[in-house]
């Protein structure tokens, strides 16, 4: 009877250790990642930029800290780590990993690296 509990009690622990609204990096094996309230994703993609992006953090996050972090958890290279403003911009990132920073507790919001005109 302990035998055939085991192995219950071992795939209930690992469920309840996982952070339904936080994503690993398993889950970006499917289409996109789904969380409970994703940050929004503001603006419109700028030609030739589509997949250029902005992350914002919210107040009170360490951004040099932050920004590492998830450079290395989703494998991007930031090309900008802003000090006035708590943000990063960042290229060339695919859907999966957008919708992933979407879900990060950190994070206020994305935006599209827009082109923008003079008036």
């Amino acid at each position: 009877m302990v035998r055939s509990i085991v192995p219950l009690l071992l795939l209930i622990s690992v469920a309840a250790c996982s952070h339904p609204e936080r994503p690993s990096l398993l889950a970006l094996d499917g289409p996109s990642v789904s969380c409970a309230e994703p940050a929004p994703l503001l603006g419109e993609p700028s030609s030739g930029h589509e997949d250029d992006y902005f992350v914002c953090f919210k107040d009170g996050v360490d951004v040099s800290k932050e920004t590492a972090r998830l450079a290395a958890a989703y494998g991007f290279t930031p090309k900008y780590v802003y000090a006035i403003i708590p943000c990063f911009a960042v290229r060339d990132l695919s859907q999966e990993i957008v919708d992933a920073l979407r879900c990060e507790s950190t994070v206020d919001h994305l935006s599209y690296d827009e082109t923008v005109e003079p008036l």
